[in-house]
């Protein structure tokens, strides 16, 4: 698990000012994994060694675009994860795609499990529509038959003698 320092522990453990830390952290901060809490700007311990990195390119006479440069050559470029946790994880760019890779299979995977979860609904509901349909359609043949006999007219044990057979 990661440790976190605030930048004033950091800048006494470092003998860089606070301000020049926080211009760090600004600048090259995909290489200084940091975090806030509140509004303290927390920095991995881990980072200290980056930090020292970058004051001396700083000494040196390097400009900033020479410092991203030879960090770029000699650590790895981390990225935040900020969860709704307290306890956010710095990555390298590598570790944060392969995650990302391992979350998108993992959606898939349940994206595959809706979809046959869908599919068996879906028959399900076809295979009740068709029960349903043939029960229609014999309710309704049935008050045809029952509305044929009621037109048909009664036949009458006797007859009235103007009336021909039939």
């Amino acid at each position: 698990m990661t440790q976190w320092t605030t930048i004033p522990e950091a800048a006494k453990e470092t003998g860089i000012p606070d301000r020049t830390l926080r211009r760090y952290v600004d600048r090259h901060g995909l290489y200084i994994p940091s975090r806030r809490d509140g509004r303290t700007i927390l920095i991995s311990r881990d980072s200290l060694e980056v930090i020292r990195f970058i004051r001396d390119r700083y000494n040196g006479g390097d400009m900033a675009e020479q410092v991203d440069q030879a960090l770029d050559d000699r650590f790895h470029r981390t990225l935040t994860i900020a969860e709704d946790e307290p306890d956010s994880r710095s990555l390298t760019t590598f570790e944060a795609v392969g995650k990302l890779a391992e979350e998108i299979k993992a959606l898939r995977d349940q994206l595959a499990q809706r979809d046959a979860e869908v599919a068996a609904a879906l028959e399900r509901i076809e295979k009740l529509e068709a029960e349903r349909d043939r029960w229609l359609v014999e309710e309704l043949r049935r008050a045809l038959d029952e509305q044929k006999q009621q037109d048909k007219p009664k036949r009458r044990w006797w007859r009235w003698p103007w009336e021909k057979d039939g």
